[in-house]
């Protein structure tokens, strides 16, 4: 449709069918629904032909797009017309929409004048009960507080610079927040918060009321926390004395697992299961973030476990997740992967209950791609090996004294050289590491095969997927394993839309993980057999459809996450452009890249193209030298040099879905590229 007078009626002609396809029960107009928002968009004057059509249709069939329809109330184009269809779900559905809105409508400040119109109806729509209310308020407890404390000992910094007016009634909003769950005493805290309360409590109200000695206060917090992390507690009421004694039986309130408005048919809230108590136990794990597993013992006598994330904005993992399931549904249409039981993303429920908690589903029987290979016997200690002589390799090269500092500056060395290190080090290990851990699943050559079949085929889906949205930060801990299957599961997209190749201090230069021990699983045909197959055919279902794709991810532009909305401010200080600018430009911008890979772009160029939009070269030790050797690394002959772009192996855009795997493969396996990428994120391996 393009905005044409014509056309406008067109569109009202579009909307009226559609609507009576989904009235009709059609499941494949139910997917496509959001293409309607974008058509009501493009095309305001179809606003009454919207709003008499909706009503012919039963109002479950919208719940798969909630937090479209949440975030379009953000969109003043479209939002007076969309809010009845909100208002309509959060009467007749209400435990589907009120997490949603509750997230979407934390910061009022953040609000437009029209999204404030909708709030006090919504409010009385959406209102949790007093026992809800008070396991919301008690799962924060499940955490690390010096995790969120040293959140909190950023804010100053960060906001003197995103708020220069009015940096101080901000921070003290924000701490205010943060005091109630952290660092005030409160009836329903565990031992473990009551005795950081007793030690920090004071310190915190004295730093924040002056604003002064925060950084003895974050060195105090940091020095406390390597005492408690080798010892987090292991009961649940120890962090929430509420949840640790909670039982269904003691309340006249019922409390519904969150969760259960998901897939494509009509749910029934009255089946639904509901909160009877909790696990006594409780699992913390060792990463950075110290997350916390709890376990829900549900009405259908089930133990349903997630893991807490308090501090983390979790709408992003939650979209990726839905994005994922809609690749999933466009890979059903193409017969060719309809064939393959394994040509599916594994997903999982990522369900945000505020913009500073959520709940993650857990997934059980995976084990970390890094402890899967660890497995193997010697395996740990000669990646160990590798890794260091690798970081000194760069170290040497670049005449620095510290790791951080070699990887910083290995722009300055020639190809041959990084390569050489590079290769070197990757020589010292085993290239099967991988291959044996599979193995050591199998009880036969034929289980092995399977195995590897789904590995092979599900992380080619994978990588498709990660691709187009641009994913990065894949380390080896951001994959697991599933130890019945052998299939790959993804987690953590906190770096998304090419953020890891615009904003981190070493730049990602490789879109895809194809190091050496992935590669070897696939040996002998390597990347050119199975794997890119699976691959081509992912992102043909993908660019055959866009339509639903395209439609989900508008709800980044206008409803973005703190995490983007952090990454805009940082693009607004580099770019030297207006905060109000970067916050509309960035989240488009950032879109727009993942559409252009759909229509076939170059990967290359777009990589390209994220360097140069984000830090570019204000990284450190950087100068306008290092972005211009670092492009001319990713192009080498992948997109042509300025000037004679015809001596590329492609061109710039029109691919087709081979060519643009073929050179998505040459560049994950370029190792010139590898050998320049973070060490943490280990490409010996």
């Amino acid at each position: 449709l393009n905005e044409e007078k014509d056309n406008a009626s067109y569109s009202e002609v579009v909307i009226k069918n559609h609507m009576l396809s989904m009235k009709a029960g059609n499941r494949e107009a139910q997917k496509l629904f959001p293409r309607i928002l974008r058509v009501l968009e493009k095309f305001p004057s179809s606003a009454d032909t919207f709003s008499a059509s909706i009503m012919k249709v039963p109002t479950w069939m919208f719940l798969p797009w909630v937090n479209q329809l949440v975030g379009s109330l953000h969109n003043d184009k479209i939002s007076i017309v969309v809010v009845q269809l909100v208002e309509r779900l959060a009467r007749e559905y209400p435990g589907a929409v009120v997490y949603p809105y509750r997230t979407s409508y934390e910061k009022v400040e953040d609000l437009s004048d029209q999204a404030i119109q909708f709030k006090e109806k919504l409010d009385q729509l959406l209102k949790l009960n007093e026992v809800e209310e008070n396991i919301v308020k008690n799962l924060a407890f499940i955490s690390v507080p010096h995790i969120a404390s040293k959140d909190m000992l950023k804010v100053p910094v960060n906001f003197k610079e995103w708020y220069p007016k009015n940096f101080r009634a901000m921070i003290q909003a924000e701490f205010e927040k943060f005091q109630l769950t952290y660092a005030k005493s409160d009836p329903h805290h565990g031992n473990f918060f009551q005795k950081f309360v007793k030690e920090f409590g004071a310190k915190f109200e004295k730093g924040f009321k002056t604003l002064s000695g925060l950084s003895g206060l974050s060195e105090e917090i940091e020095v406390s926390l390597k005492k408690v992390e080798r010892k987090l507690p292991t009961m649940l009421k120890d962090y929430s004395s509420f949840l640790g004694n909670f039982q269904s039986s003691d309340y006249q309130d019922r409390v519904e697992l969150p969760g259960q408005y998901s897939g494509w048919s009509r749910p029934v809230p009255d089946r639904h299961v509901e909160i009877v108590t909790f696990e006594p136990s409780v699992l913390p794990f060792m990463s950075l973030r110290k997350p916390i597993r709890i376990g829900m013992i549900g009405s259908d006598g089930k133990t349903h476990r997630f893991i807490i994330k308090a501090g983390e904005d979790l709408r992003q993992d939650q979209r990726i997740e839905q994005l994922f399931q809609i690749c999933n549904d466009r890979l059903d249409q193409n017969p060719a992967c309809r064939a393959k039981l394994g040509m599916k993303i594994r997903t999982y429920q990522v369900i945000p209950l505020s913009g500073g908690l959520g709940m993650i589903e857990f997934v059980p029987k995976t084990v970390p791609l890094k402890n899967f290979m660890n497995s193997v016997e010697g395996a740990e200690v000669s990646i160990g090996r590798a890794n260091k002589n690798y970081v000194e390799g760069l170290v040497q090269l670049t005449k620095q004294k510290q790791a951080m500092q070699g990887s910083l500056s290995n722009w300055r060395i020639e190809e041959n050289k990084i390569t050489t290190n590079f290769l070197s080090a990757v020589n010292q290990i085993d290239k099967f590491i991988l291959k044996k851990a599979l193995q050591n699943l199998s009880s036969s050559p034929e289980g092995f095969f399977i195995l590897r079949k789904n590995f092979i085929q599900s992380y080619a889906v994978i990588c498709a997927m990660q691709w187009v949205l641009g994913i990065g930060d894949r380390h080896l801990s951001n994959y697991m394993v599933d130890q019945t299957t052998g299939r790959m599961v993804t987690i953590d997209f906190g770096y998304s839309f090419g953020v890891a190749t615009s904003f981190l201090p070493i730049p990602e230069l490789v879109s895809l993980r194809l190091t050496p021990q992935i590669v070897g699983v696939m040996e002998p045909i390597g990347t050119g057999g199975l794997f890119r197959e699976s691959l081509v055919q992912s992102l043909i279902s993908l660019r055959t459809n866009p339509e639903v794709l395209v439609s989900a991810l508008e709800i980044f532009v206008h409803e973005p996450t703190v995490d983007w909305l952090e990454t805009a401010m940082k693009a607004a200080k580099m770019q030297k452009i207006g905060l109000e600018d970067s916050l509309e430009n960035f989240p488009r911008q950032r879109v727009d890249m993942a559409l252009r890979k759909l229509k076939g772009g170059n990967p290359a160029a777009i990589m390209v193209e994220e360097l140069k939009c984000g830090v570019g070269a204000g990284r450190p030790l950087w100068d306008p030298q290092a972005l211009r050797r670092t492009v001319s690394f990713v192009e080498a002959g992948r997109v042509g040099s300025p000037g004679n772009r015809q001596g590329a192996r492609w061109g710039e855009e029109g691919l087709t879905a081979g060519e643009q795997v073929d050179c998505l493969i040459h560049q994950a396996t370029d190792p010139n590229l590898l050998g320049r990428m973070w060490f943490g994120w280990s490409p010996v391996s």
